[in-house]
């Protein structure tokens, strides 16, 4: 999962375990009982207030998405290091905002809320509550069977070199390279994106003929094969696994479609 779908995903687990909606409610109890748990699960998740709260319902149907594919498909999900510091980073400073906005700053005064702001804004037991939160969602993960416990660890200098190899041949964020190279390196088959454009940038080295005009397809071939002979321990012995993406909608349809 990149870090969009880790959120959507953790928000969508908290929300069930307070309400004991699937996944937690019917853990070991079949398939007859796990089907009627997502039925009720949509159903809550439909009776959320769509005027006030049209956002929140929206990601939590995304990540109810996520955790219902995963269950009916036996995809065991994980996620890459930096997806779990970007959400630390991007929740403790959303309380940064939160706080400065209920202290009612003007306008100005935004521009200014650098590291320091946000530091003397969040105190040290509340962001060592956020990175505990944080840290559930994996242990949720695997409590419920869902997480991936063989995916390959492999050093951070690894993973920022391949990302430095994606970015040199197929631009893609530096967080969205470092995700994209976490799962290449995890020998990942699907990688769960709410991203468009790294969706399609994945796809097109997943399979390099698939559209485009004649100069895209000799470039998406060009970087495979580059990032083939980084990946694998011996050059010659075939390609290493290189995933698909998908996203996945607020109301569960996946694009593309899972095979």
């Amino acid at each position: 999962m990149d870090t969009n779908m880790l959120h959507y995903v953790g928000l969508y687990l908290r929300y069930a375990k307070e309400k004991a909606l699937f996944p937690w409610c019917c853990r070991d109890g079949g398939e007859d009982l796990d089907q009627e748990g997502m039925d009720e699960a949509a159903r809550e998740l439909e009776r959320i207030d769509s005027t006030r709260r049209a956002k929140e319902r929206e990601s939590l149907r995304v990540g109810f998405g996520v955790v219902k594919i995963a269950s009916e498909h036996d995809i065991a999900l994980c996620y890459g290091p930096i997806s779990h510091l970007e959400l630390l980073v991007g929740r403790v400073r959303g309380k940064a905002v939160v706080d400065a906005a209920e202290e009612g700053v003007p306008d100005r005064m935004w521009s200014r809320l650098d590291e320091r702001e946000i530091r003397d804004r969040v105190s040290a037991e509340e962001m060592q509550d956020t990175a505990g939160r944080i840290a559930e969602i994996g242990e949720w993960l695997e409590e419920l069977g869902l997480a991936d416990r063989t995916a390959i660890r492999r050093d951070l200098a690894d993973t920022i070199e391949l990302a430095c190899e994606i970015v040199g041949g197929v631009y893609l964020e530096v967080g969205d390279s470092i995700v994209y190279a976490s799962a290449i390196l995890a020998g990942a088959e699907i990688l769960f994106t709410g991203d468009g454009p790294m969706r399609s940038t994945v796809n097109r080295v997943h399979n390099p003929s698939d559209g485009g005009s004649a100069a895209e397809v000799m470039r998406f071939r060009a970087i495979r094969e580059r990032l083939r002979h980084r990946v694998a321990v011996d050059p010659t012995s075939g390609d290493p696994l290189f995933p698909r993406a998908h996203t996945v909608s607020a109301g569960g349809t996946v694009n593309p479609e899972l095979v």
